[in-house]
């Protein structure tokens, strides 16, 4: 956290940077974030997101662009803390029965495949 906080009294708040051949910004200015967030033109992310797609497909973590814009306007009311506090009890008690058919089926030896119990669980959740 220092060298971030080190990059910022060095560049400024809002800066472009390069790391590991990849340009970045790094934003620590609520304004700049808000222009950033609320436009579809900033939206492209990057490459190692990839790698996300085939298990999340162009979902509102991995599209770009006005799809991603679209979609953000369209969820972002749903996650107000008001609303989600009310859910808070439900998150709870479904991610524990989750843990626990997890550590039923957990040896740390083999490799288990965890989607069809998070899918229900997320379904549990929502239902």
């Amino acid at each position: 956290m220092d060298a971030f906080v080190s990059l910022r009294n060095k560049y400024g708040r809002t800066f472009r940077m390069f790391v590991f051949y990849e340009h970045g910004m790094f934003v620590s200015d609520a304004k700049d974030a808000e222009v950033i967030l609320s436009s579809n033109k900033y939206t492209i992310k990057n490459n190692l997101y990839d790698i996300l797609e085939k298990w999340l497909s162009t979902g509102l973590l991995i599209s770009n662009g006005k799809k991603w814009y679209t979609r953000r306007k369209a969820i972002t009311p749903t996650f107000h803390f008001k609303i989600l506090d009310g859910f808070v009890e439900v998150f709870d008690k479904n991610s524990s029965i989750l843990a626990e058919k997890l550590k039923s089926r957990a040896d740390g030896k083999t490799t288990i495949n965890i989607m069809p119990e998070v899918c229900l669980a997320a379904l549990d959740i929502i239902a």
